[in-house]
């Protein structure tokens, strides 16, 4: 059995650019800045969610890069299909 689970923009963004140093050197920030999208908004974080003035930068170098990155990524994450490995014990 399978289930689709939802990664984050900032993850799968950071991800896809192998880490926050590379990131925020592409984007001339300081790193903790993108550091910061991924806590939560209660420690002056982004919860997760990219700045809407970094999209068009991130999304340029992205196609540069040939990274698998879109324009839906920035916004609502990326969906994938995961096993449920608990399905397995549901069934056994």
């Amino acid at each position: 059995m399978q289930t689709t689970v939802t990664i984050p923009p900032a993850e799968h963004v950071i991800s896809a650019f192998d880490g926050v140093r590379p990131l925020a050197r592409i984007l001339g920030l300081n790193p903790s800045a993108v550091c910061r999208w991924n806590k939560p908004k209660s420690e002056r974080g982004s919860a997760g969610e990219i700045p809407s003035a970094h999209h068009k930068a991130i999304l340029k170098e992205a196609k540069a890069r040939k990274l698998d990155v879109t324009a839906e990524d920035l916004i609502y994450g990326r969906r994938i299909r995961v096993r449920n490995p608990s399905a397995k014990m549901e069934n056994a």
